[in-house]
């Protein structure tokens, strides 16, 4: 049976990354963050794990962890909240969605290169709305939210 992936919270009341392994389930706790985790995303090959962190400032940050526990920073968001890691399925680029004040609630879609730490808007219209991105099982294409009023969308 393969492992399980989950957040738990800590003695100091903010959530980590936690694996459990068959046969006695026992956890092996992947991260010591200091910073709020928001959520995670395991490579396609299983071999990191993508996650956001926000930090005190209004900043996040979208860091790898290795299944070996190194984590190192890819992309940090001035003022934005950067979060909801998915990988496409050549196990090197993401999608994530960056969300700024003063309107939160207006997700943009961008790219990440996990090797490089480029980032780049999806969409070309940089009023377009994008949420929830998921891909294809080949990565030519992602469906993603849009507005209320457009709806789901494939590019």
């Amino acid at each position: 049976m393969p492992p399980i992936m989950y957040m738990v919270e800590d003695e100091n009341g903010l959530f980590q990354l936690v694996l459990a392994s068959s046969p006695d389930w026992q956890t092996q706790q992947l991260t010591q963050e200091t910073a709020v985790l928001l959520n995670y995303a395991p490579s396609p090959s299983g071999t990191q794990i993508a996650y956001a962190t926000s930090l005190p400032d209004g900043s996040s940050q979208l860091k790898l962890l290795s299944l070996s526990g190194t984590a190192k920073t890819v992309f940090t968001c001035d003022n934005a909240e950067c979060s909801q890691p998915v990988w496409h399925p050549d196990g090197r680029r993401l999608l994530y969605e960056r969300r700024e004040p003063p309107n939160f609630s207006k997700p943009q879609l961008w790219w990440l290169d996990s090797e490089t730490g480029e980032s780049v808007l999806l969409l070309q219209d940089s009023d377009a709305v994008g949420s929830n991105a998921r891909f294809s099982p080949d990565g030519s294409w992602v469906a993603y939210a849009s507005s209320p009023d457009v709806g789901l969308q494939l590019y």
